[in-house]
């Protein structure tokens, strides 16, 4: 029975979903003011999260390696995201692809303070984040992260967030 159990936690359990948390870091600039705190979960070979500049408007970011990365240039699109079983929140993006030491991705970018409520629905989250790109009507790139670990990392990096126009303020974690 010992065994059994164990062969559960150690086979079954450990699937992508299970194993995702987010972290929370903080890039320091030695020579100003400079300074970027990043929130992110990784899995499924996909990134979701947060960049935080200097006091700027924040940023969602959601990347993947993909090959139809080929042939596009920046164009617009929406990020779809669903926090647990909530309604759909789509948001105005761009889509851009790039390449990178590891090959080529693609990376859809969600900047202003408008992201702050979104933000508070992350940390308040008790299961998981669902993640889409639409583009032209047709969704792309659904993926699901954990929310495990969403407050502290927001609560890392929440300094460096500001707000445009001052009308947004930042979800209490």
């Amino acid at each position: 029975m010992k065994y059994g159990i164990l062969i559960f936690f150690l086979v079954v359990l450990p699937s992508d979903a299970f194993a995702q948390r987010w972290i929370g870091t903080v890039e320091k600039d030695d020579f100003g003011d400079a300074h970027v705190g990043m929130a992110t979960v990784v899995g499924n070979g996909r990134v979701f999260g947060l960049r935080c500049e200097n006091g700027k408007v924040p940023t969602l970011i959601y990347a993947t390696l993909e090959q139809w990365a080929d042939n596009l240039g920046v164009i617009p699109a929406k990020l779809l995201l669903r926090v647990d079983d909530g309604e759909v929140i789509e948001k105005r993006a761009v889509l851009d692809a790039y390449e990178r030491g590891i090959g080529k991705s693609v990376r859809v970018l969600a900047p202003g303070d408008h992201n702050f409520p979104v933000l508070g629905k992350i940390m308040r989250s008790r299961k998981r984040l669902s993640v889409a790109v639409e583009l032209l009507g047709e969704k792309f790139e659904k993926a699901r992260f954990s929310t495990v670990g969403a407050t502290s990392a927001f609560r890392k990096i929440w300094r460096y967030c500001g707000s445009k126009h001052g009308t947004y303020e930042k979800p209490k974690p």
